[in-house]
């Protein structure tokens, strides 16, 4: 009667009391599955005796080849919490979706009875700075849940890599990033010119991070309007020579930032979008960028002086060789 669907997720739920440690009547415990729509099904004796629509949000909506609507997401994630006092048998079920929230149920005489507290929405202030698009303030979709027992703590894998620490005590209720990763093809890295517990990563995605190895941590990151597919860290404190960033693009964009701020200093895209294949700064302290492409061309910028009034890079030369 409630049709049929994929399932995402399943927990089961304690047994009713008043039948606890009967096995007449058939199955006790009943079943609580999640579904791409954002609904939950909940299961007893075979068949599923109660469906809670738009649990959580549906996720992006997506074609399938077959022309049909599907939806990527839905109810990914949930976790069965046992009450924490000694002899307390209440329990709540928390539940994560694309949305990005955490929903809390209670779960009573063996069965749901209804949203806890409102949903906590795993999201983080939108930042920007000129011509980079920090990570904007849309939830990342939840993927897996952990409860430490007898806690309000949970340990929540999003998809955008990142690991969230959430209490969800309602006088309390926090939620902050333990660790951070790429929600993408993971297709450039490169290390600081200089020290040797700083790298740089790059993604199909379009993200850049800043990781410090020492304490295996990401430092800094930000968005690009293109899907990177090359990274390469330039620079010389020596001789006071800032240290730049520069991410080459699947269509040929190469963008420079700066190595403190990811402040951009410079923009240029391949004419017939011939996609970067690889970069590299110069061993004086980077003075030049070499950029190779797909289409076996070779191009060399120069570095302008900081105090200079034109364009802080500029073509110097475009080599032609390679098939």
């Amino acid at each position: 009667s409630h049709g049929v669907r994929d399932v995402c997720s399943v927990a089961f739920l304690p047994p009713p009391k008043k039948n606890k440690g009967k096995e007449s009547g058939g199955n006790l415990a009943a079943l609580v599955t999640g579904h791409p729509d954002g609904s939950l099904l909940v299961w007893r004796g075979g068949a599923a005796v109660q469906k809670i629509e738009s649990a959580h949000g549906r996720g992006a909506r997506a074609i399938q080849p077959d022309g049909s609507v599907a939806w990527g997401g839905g109810v990914r994630a949930m976790r069965l919490r046992l009450g924490s006092e000694p002899g307390d048998h209440g329990a709540t079920l928390v539940t994560g979706g694309a949305d990005g929230a955490l929903a809390q149920w209670a779960v009573v005489d063996g069965t749901l009875a209804g949203k806890i507290t409102e949903p906590l929405v795993l999201a983080e202030s939108s930042r920007s700075r000129p011509g980079v698009a920090f990570s904007n303030a849309s939830a990342a979709g939840v993927r897996a849940i952990d409860v430490v027992p007898g806690t309000d703590r949970v340990v929540v894998g999003a998809s955008r890599c990142e690991l969230w620490d959430v209490d969800l005590h309602p006088e309390r209720e926090t939620a902050r990033v333990l660790m951070r990763g790429h929600g993408a093809s993971l297709r450039a890295v490169c290390w600081h010119p200089s020290d040797p517990d700083r790298f740089y990563t790059a993604c199909a995605s379009g993200a850049v991070h800043a990781w410090d190895a020492a304490r295996t941590a990401m430092t800094r990151r930000c968005a690009l309007a293109f899907a990177a597919t090359c990274i390469a860290v330039g620079g010389d404190a020596a001789r006071d020579t800032q240290t730049h960033v520069a991410v080459g693009g699947e269509d040929g964009e190469v963008l420079v930032l700066t190595e403190s701020s990811f402040e951009v200093v410079f923009a240029a895209k391949d004419a017939r979008g011939a996609g970067a294949e690889d970069l590299k700064f110069s061993p004086d302290g980077g003075s030049r960028l070499a950029v190779t492409y797909r289409d076996g061309k070779v191009e060399v910028f120069r570095r302008n002086a900081a105090d200079s009034k034109g364009p802080r890079y500029e073509k110097m030369a475009r080599f032609k060789g390679h098939s």
